[in-house]
C-alpha cells in the first residue's frame, strides 16, 4: 500500500502545473496565497515570504500568505482583508450591472460566442480563445466551470484587481515592517528595502497575460484598477471609524507596560496610519 500525500498549497501547485521554477499561482480563499516554484530554498522572511519543500522531489516553493500580515503587521492585515472584500463586492456589483463579452469569444461559435450557429471567425477580429484552442486546467465552457461561471464578467477586471491589491498589501506590509523600530532601540525608522518595486511586475504581467490572451480589453483592466482603489478608500475609512472607537479616539488613553494602546486597532508607534494611507484614494 503506497499512500502520497502533500501540504494544501503543495497540492494545489500540482494541481494546476506550478512544479517548474518560475511557475506559480494566486488563490484567494479563505487566506490568500501567493506562490512560485523554485528550484531551490529561497526564503525572504524580511518580506513575509515563506519557502517549503514542494509535493515533487527536489523542488521548492516560495509563498506569501494575507495570514502571515495578520502577525507581522495586524494592522495591515485589517486592512488588506477590508479592501479585498470591498473591492471584490464591488466587482461583483459591476458583473451583475454591465455584461460584456470578453475578446476571445467576439469571433467563437460556441454557445457563448459572437459567432454562435455561424463560421468560427465570422467577425474577422483574428482573437484566438486560447484556452479553447491549446487548452488549461479547464475550459470555461465545458462541464462544471459552464455551470458556475459567468462567461460575461469581464468588466471590470478582478485578475488586475487582485493582483494590484497583491501588490499593495505586500508594500504595506514592508513599510509597516520597515517603519516599526526594534524594541529597546530609538532613532529614524529603516527605508523600504530597494527590492519593492518588484511586488509590481506582479500586476503587469497579469496585464499582460490578459490583454494577449484575450480575456480582457485595455479598459476593463483600467475599471479593475478603479475598483482597487475604490476598495482602498472603502477601507481607510473603515480603519478610521474603528480607530475613532478604540480607547484613545474618545479622549481617552490606556497604556500598557511597554507603552503601546492596548488593543488590535490601535496603531503602534512608527507603524503608518492606513486611514490616511488611503484617505487620499477617491473612486
Amino acid at each position: 500500500l503506497i499512500i502520497a500525500g502533500g501540504g494544501d498549497n503543495a497540492a494545489s501547485a500540482c494541481g494546476v502545473g506550478a512544479l517548474s521554477e518560475g511557475d506559480g499561482f494566486v488563490s484567494l480563499g479563505t487566506s490568500g496565497v501567493l506562490l512560485a516554484a523554485r528550484d531551490g530554498f529561497h526564503p525572504a522572511p524580511d518580506s513575509a515570504v515563506h519557502s517549503f519543500c514542494h509535493a515533487i522531489p527536489d523542488t521548492w516553493y516560495q509563498m506569501g500568505v494575507l495570514l502571515a500580515a495578520f502577525f507581522m503587521a495586524p494592522r495591515v492585515y485589517l486592512f488588506a482583508r477590508t479592501a479585498l472584500a470591498a473591492t471584490t463586492l464591488l466587482a461583483l456589483g459591476g458583473f451583475a450591472a454591465y455584461t460584456l463579452m470578453p475578446p476571445r469569444l467576439l469571433d467563437s461559435n460556441s454557445i457563448y460566442g459572437g459567432c454562435k450557429g455561424l463560421e468560427a471567425g465570422c467577425h474577422g477580429y483574428g482573437i484566438v480563445d486560447t484556452i479553447d484552442v491549446w487548452g488549461g486546467i479547464w475550459k470555461f465552457g465545458e462541464g462544471g466551470m459552464a455551470v458556475v461561471s459567468n462567461q460575461y464578467a469581464a468588466m471590470p477586471s478582478l485578475h488586475f484587481g487582485w493582483s494590484s491589491w497583491c501588490a499593495v498589501t505586500v508594500v504595506l506590509i514592508m513599510r509597516a515592517r520597515a517603519s516599526t523600530p526594534a524594541v529597546g532601540t530609538s532613532g529614524s525608522p529603516a527605508p523600504l528595502p530597494r527590492r519593492v518595486w518588484w511586488v509590481a511586475l506582479y500586476p503587469a504581467a497579469t496585464l499582460f497575460c490578459i490583454l494577449v490572451t484575450g480575456n480582457h480589453y485595455w479598459l476593463d483592466a483600467f475599471f479593475g484598477g478603479l475598483v482597487m482603489l475604490a476598495g482602498l478608500w472603502i477601507a481607510g475609512r473603515v480603519q478610521a471609524w474603528t480607530d475613532g472607537r478604540s480607547p484613545q479616539g474618545d479622549g481617552g488613553s490606556v497604556e500598557t507596560t511597554d507603552g503601546h494602546e492596548p488593543g488590535l486597532s490601535a496603531r503602534p508607534p512608527g507603524e503608518p496610519d492606513l486611514g490616511a494611507v488611503a484617505h487620499g484614494f477617491h473612486p
